[in-house]
This record gives C-alpha cells, structure tokens and sequence, in this order.
C-alpha cells in the first residue's frame, strides 16, 4: 500500500542510498583498527614519567591509600609518630582520656575479673577490667569503666599486671562497686562466682602518647564562638590560645543551653605539671 503512494518510490530509494552511505563508512573505520593494537607506544618514549600523565584514581578507598602511600614517602620519623598520635586521639572518648590522664604521673589502680565456674573444671567470664581508677579519675559514666580499659587496652595506651598486696584495701573497695555486684550476682545464679585480681598501668606507648599530647597546665581553652550561650568549660580568656590537638582535630558542636547568660563549668586544678586533675573520692 505505501509503495502505490506518490513519491513513495523516490524516498526509498533514498533512504537505500543513505544505508549504503553510512555502511560504507562503518567499514572503513573498522579497517582502519589494529586488533593487536593495546594503546602502548610502538618504541620507546623519551622520559615517560614527564610525557605520560599517570592513571588517577577515583574511587574513594583507593584515593585514600595512594594518599598515604604517598606521605610515607616524604613523611619524617616525627611526622610519623604524629600521625598515629592523632589516629589515637581521634578514637579515644573523653572519659577515656581522663583515665589516662589519670594513669599518667605512673599510678597502678587495682583491676578485678569475675568468673562464672560450673562443675568441676567449666569457667566463664562474666566482667573483666572492673577498676577503680575510673572513680579516681572522675569519668562521668562509671559503669562503662571495663569497657574503656578494654578499649584502652587494645589500643595498647595501657597494660594489666599481676596482683597487688599493697592495695588490698582499694581492692576491698572495688568489691563494693555496684559492678561488681551484679556480675558476682550472675556467677552465682548459675554456680560458683571466683574473682581474679591484676593491676592497670599506663603502657610505654601511652606514656608517648601522653608527654606528646597532654595540655599545658598554664595554656588555656580557646574562647567559644559569638552566637547563643554555650557552656564553657574553665575560665574565659581574651586571646585564641589552643591546645595542640585542637589544631588538627575538627571542634565538637557547641552545647546550646536556654540561659541568657553564659554557663561557667570550673574545672579541677591540676596538681603538677603534667596537666592531671586531683583524684575524686
């Protein structure tokens, strides 16, 4: 039917004529390709590494990987420490950082495991790393003292030791912790609670750590920024002083509190130089 309307026969063979135009084409482009052709150059090139962009990378991890691959390149043996300072520092919690804190001047706080035993040889863990230091440094979360000395531990900022006898009456107080109580309560639920003594210290690396971190006793905290009343901690101060890690850590969020006026949080005075707060009681 379409070939017994007018013109139909001269627009056909139009469009035959433009296939065999576009055919023709194709195929000699096709022609024109090496196979065996991979892109390298047929001999050699004269300083590759200044005439030949290097491949970049684009995804995220592997951006980051050549990243540091590339630093420890050109990265001092200082430089090098500081990068796994702040890679420490970035994972610590506040109340972590006072038990070190705490740890710092060489003090040893008592440590206590409670054990479940069934029959005769069965053993099972109910709490580990129960300690004092944690009331002795002022956390704000008790409770969670065994899990920042686990967390402490692995990142090896502090080790474990064997029992005490001189703290025999800080280990009598330990025994009291709600803590404690429970988990003796647990091990006994299900047969015979044993409790296994050790001690917490600071390790080598968090004595490093520490020398090259902790705050100057006479610096102060930087002013809090202009806006809605925020709470402070310690005094205000006119001149933007900053701790060293506040420099290439990224600032917390304010604390925005509904008061006109701002919110004075005193802080404890340091006994000595190295930056520590007195113990609580």
């Amino acid at each position: 039917m379409a070939r017994r309307l007018p013109g139909a026969a001269a627009v056909e063979s139009e469009l035959g004529q433009l296939e065999r135009v576009a055919l023709s084409e194709l195929r000699r482009r096709l022609d024109t390709i090496d196979p065996l052709d991979d892109g390298a150059p047929d001999g050699p090139v004269e300083n590759p590494t200044r005439n030949v962009a290097p491949p970049k990378q684009t995804e995220p991890l592997r951006v980051a990987m050549a990243e540091l691959l590339g630093r420890s390149l050109e990265q001092s043996k200082q430089r090098a420490r500081e990068y796994l300072y702040l890679a420490l520092l970035r994972q610590l919690v506040p109340d972590e950082a006072r038990i070190l804190s705490a740890l710092a001047d060489g003090s040893t706080y008592p440590v206590v495991h409670v054990d479940c035993r069934t029959g005769v040889s069965g053993s099972r863990r109910v709490l580990s790393y129960a300690s004092t230091v944690g009331r002795a440094a002022g956390v704000a979360v008790q409770p969670s003292v065994p899990r920042y000395l686990s967390r402490l531990l692995h990142f090896d900022l502090v080790e474990l030791g064997e029992a005490a006898t001189d703290l025999n009456v800080q280990y009598d107080i330990l025994m009291t912790d709600q803590t404690v109580r429970d988990a003796e309560d647990a091990a006994r639920a299900e047969g015979r609670a044993r409790f296994v003594r050790a001690t917490v210290r600071i390790s080598p690396l968090g004595r490093d750590l520490w020398d090259a971190c902790h705050p100057h006793a006479d610096v102060e905290p930087a002013p809090e920024p202009a806006g809605a009343a925020q709470v402070r901690v310690g005094p205000a101060v006119d001149r933007p002083t900053r701790y060293a890690w506040e420099q290439v850590l990224p600032p917390e969020p304010a604390i925005a509190v509904p008061r006109t006026a701002p919110l004075e949080v005193p802080l404890p005075r340091p006994i000595n130089g190295n930056g520590r707060h007195p113990r609580d009681d």
